[in-house]
């Protein structure tokens, strides 16, 4: 029937919430059968929105499409052709407005990528010491684990997470992502074992997540995307250069930038036209004015940076504090090898990253500040095991 198929087509996508309340207010504009489906369509978006939630930000649980599905069924057998309930006074019509609600639903779906996750807890401002230790359970592992804050230890992380993303006033902490974000992830990893050198980042690292769920959609949308990574690796033992061939295969028209340490590395890499197509700036990450140097050279405006370079915690610092402000709205800014902030060498005396993420966590929740200011236009941080990404807000 037109109007289940197109319930069923709804139930496939959630939208930001201003295209949620206009795509309400136009039908609450229609005719009466317009008006009890939006009250319809209103009703569903909040429960959904209480119950079924995201890595990403824009997702939709498998239980929110479970429930919507079963809220179609109720519609159908209450209100379709229930014209004694003086509800539905011309069926045509109710499937007009259901349809053209649905379409719009799918419009702007259609250009939005969506994740179907496993929701597993929300936390707000009153679970900013929970949300901390989900932090860091998620960031002390491998190289980090036992070297935890004790007091993370109050508030275990729940088994089956796979990540966590913090909002003004929410925290999302979420089981694996499905559908599409899946498909990301796994083009992500398949695509870097099928380089010459297959980098750490899916070999030993479960970093294909964040990239197939951030990267990749930013990446895409833009036709000349610019992205600045920290770390030819060099010191690897496969070689430089692994991530760079990544890139290349999954972003082929991307403006792409490295930067390294090793002076003769690079030069004997780009000898062996391991860097072809590939602009390359040299120097320390922990030298502010080395930092600097690099932004002029490259013109900054960065739709992503990734930090993979030397991991020490003053480095990770000064650079992010130097690169942040030329990050595009909309860009991300990835951290990864987090894990290793309170192990020395990497632990250098500096602010470890892991409590300045979860300074930024707390203030997102509580809107209240703290010891380390959160970085200006800040929207959102999502955090995997070992690494996170932090979101600029677009305007």
């Amino acid at each position: 029937q037109p109007l289940a198929q197109a319930q069923l087509r709804f139930s496939r996508f959630v939208l930001a919430a201003d295209t949620e309340r206009n795509i309400i207010a136009r039908a609450l504009m229609k005719p009466m059968v317009g008006r009890w489906q939006a009250i319809f369509l209103l009703l569903v978006f909040m429960w959904t929105g209480a119950h079924g939630n995201h890595c990403s930000n824009d997702a939709v649980s498998t239980g929110g499409v479970a429930m919507v599905q079963s809220r179609v069924a109720i519609v159908q057998n209450r209100f379709v052709g229930s014209s004694a309930d003086g509800v539905f006074e011309d069926e045509t019509q109710s499937v007009k407005t259901w349809n053209d609600a649905t379409d719009s639903l799918a419009s702007a779906g259609a250009a939005r990528d969506k994740t179907l996750n496993v929701p597993i807890e929300t936390l707000d401002g009153t679970g900013a010491a929970k949300a901390k230790a989900y932090v860091e359970h998620l960031l002390m592992k491998r190289e980090g684990k036992g070297q935890g804050l004790p007091s993370a230890d109050a508030s275990p992380l729940p088994a089956g997470v796979e990540c966590m993303t913090c909002t003004q006033g929410q925290c999302i902490i979420s089981g694996p992502a499905t559908g599409k974000a899946r498909q990301q992830i796994d083009m992500v990893a398949d695509t870097a074992k099928r380089q010459r050198r297959v980098t750490d980042k899916v070999s030993f690292h479960s970093y294909q997540i964040m990239y197939g769920m951030h990267l990749m959609p930013l990446m895409r949308a833009n036709s000349r995307p610019k992205l600045f990574e920290i770390g030819l690796g060099c010191d690897m033992g496969y070689g430089p250069g692994a991530s760079v061939f990544l890139w290349k295969a999954l972003f082929p028209h991307a403006d792409l930038w490295e930067a390294e340490y090793n002076a003769h590395c690079v030069q004997h890499s780009q000898a062996r036209g391991l860097l072809d197509g590939v602009n390359v700036v040299t120097g320390d990450q922990g030298n502010r004015a080395t930092v600097q140097g690099w932004v002029a050279k490259s013109g900054g405006l960065f739709d992503a940076v990734i930090d993979d370079g030397g991991h020490r915690n003053k480095q990770i610092r000064t650079s992010f504090e130097t690169l942040w402000p030329h990050v595009k709205p909309g860009g991300l800014y990835f951290l990864e090898d987090l894990q290793v902030g309170r192990v020395p060498p990497y632990a250098d005396g500096g602010v470890v990253i892991s409590d300045m993420v979860q300074a930024w966590v707390e203030q997102l929740l509580t809107q209240s500040p703290g010891p380390f200011p959160v970085p200006e236009g800040l929207q959102s941080v999502f955090c995997q095991a070992e690494a996170c990404v932090l979101m600029k807000a677009s305007s």
